[in-house]
This record gives C-alpha cells, sequence and structure tokens, in this order.
C-alpha cells in the first residue's frame, strides 16, 4: 500500500511539476509539421492540465472507493481476495 502511495502520488506529482517547470526548458515550442513537431505553449498548457486532472480522479476515486468498500471489507473479509483477482 505505501508503494501505491509513493509511486501514485508522490512520484506522479513529481513528474506534473516537472512537466510544468522542465519540459519548456528542455523542448522547443513550434507548429512544425513537416518535422511532425506540434508543441505549442497552449498543448503543453492542456498537458498539463490533463495530468492535473488525471492526478485529482486518482484522489477521488480512491477516497471514494475505500470508503465504500470499507463497510464490505469489514464485514466479508474474503472480498479482499476477490478485489485482487
Amino acid at each position: 500500500m505505501l508503494s501505491w502511495i509513493v509511486t501514485r502520488h508522490v512520484l506522479f506529482c513529481k513528474t506534473i511539476a516537472s512537466t510544468y517547470w522542465e519540459a519548456p526548458t528542455h523542448i522547443e515550442f513550434g507548429w512544425w509539421p513537416e518535422r511532425s513537431h506540434w508543441f505549442t505553449k497552449e498543448v503543453h498548457t492542456v498537458f498539463v492540465c490533463l495530468l492535473v486532472i488525471l492526478e485529482v480522479s486518482i484522489v477521488t476515486l480512491s477516497v471514494v472507493h475505500g470508503t465504500a468498500n470499507l463497510s464490505l471489507v469489514l464485514g466479508y473479509p474474503e472480498y479482499l481476495v476477490l478485489l485482487d483477482i
């Protein structure tokens, strides 16, 4: 469980921050279809926003899923095995 929290929330947030601050320093902004290069400021902004939305949905679904299944798991411990399958 600890590895899930570290990889999904800590490292993913670091990836989002790196994408926001570091990507523009390593990748040139521009729209050049002949070079297969479509990285504009707008594309960068949308991509970072989608990563943030993904992180928020992961956190939200984890909380909702965890609390919804808590009563079921407490009543039926064998249900934990079914979650792994």
